[in-house]
């Protein structure tokens, strides 16, 4: 059964960040996971994305963020992060770019959909 995972943000401008990911369908107490943040949506090391994860048996998934930082964690039903935004007016108008990885012991990579975050004046 495909399950659909979905990543989605809420802010406090100026603070935080938080990002939560959930999952749809049965239970997945231990899954691995990780949190991709990347500065581009666009390219990673020179490779086009969105990228196909055929060559991973999932051509129904893809890579859609550069994976420049990675935070890993074992899910619960789902999982949340709460990421500092630092008080630097260099920071407006940057994007920040996440999307969620994840292989269930015994099943198939998922994917998340992808998130862009753009710091902002309040």
């Amino acid at each position: 059964m495909k399950r659909a995972t979905s990543l989605n943000t809420r802010s406090t401008p100026g603070e935080s960040v938080s990002l939560a990911c959930t999952r749809f369908g049965s239970t997945w107490f231990t899954t691995p996971i990780v949190l991709v943040h990347g500065g581009s949506d666009r390219s990673w090391n020179g490779v086009p994305l969105p990228l196909q994860l055929t060559a991973l048996g999932r051509p129904d998934c893809a890579l859609l963020v550069a994976p420049d930082v990675t935070v890993g964690a074992l899910a619960r039903h789902g999982s949340s992060w709460r990421l500092a935004v630092p008080n630097d007016l260099a920071l407006v108008g940057s994007a920040h770019h996440f999307q969620v990885l994840g292989a269930p012991p015994g099943g198939a990579l998922f994917t998340s959909n992808g998130v862009t975050l753009v710091v902002g004046l309040r």
